[in-house]
């Protein structure tokens, strides 16, 4: 659910509710990038990058577009393989103990996730 009530064209500002819709959300946010995606996540993003098919599918969908895709996160020996799978097709680096999971697309788009218990993925 997409709530624009508060939405100008200066100013656009969209909350959008449920996993579900969030990831749409996201892989509909690829489509507009032009030349580049820099994300932050916190330890949990790898594994959910990695392991959901249509996230990877808009991965390729934007390398093969020619998209400059880069990660920051914690890289842990939990998520070490998943960090691994990813730095085959983007840029990885890591931050000991970071907090929080947003992207900045072309410079000019900024996401955020706000993500109420770790390990969950988000609803809001």
């Amino acid at each position: 659910m997409v709530d624009q009530s508060n939405v100008s064209d200066d100013n656009r500002i969209k909350i959008i509710t449920g996993s579900e819709n969030i990831t749409n959300f996201m892989l509909e946010s690829y489509k507009r990038a032009n030349r580049k995606m820099d994300t932050c996540l916190d330890f949990v993003g790898p594994s959910i990058v990695a392991t959901d098919h249509r996230i990877m599918n808009g991965v390729f969908e934007m390398l093969q577009r020619g998209i400059k895709i880069r990660f920051i996160t914690d890289v842990t020996k939990e998520n070490i393989n998943y960090c691994k799978d990813l730095m085959e097709v983007c840029e990885i680096r890591h931050i000991e103990g970071i907090k929080g999971n947003f992207g900045i697309l072309d410079e000019n788009e900024y996401v955020i996730h706000l993500i109420h218990l770790e390990s969950q993925a988000p609803v809001k």
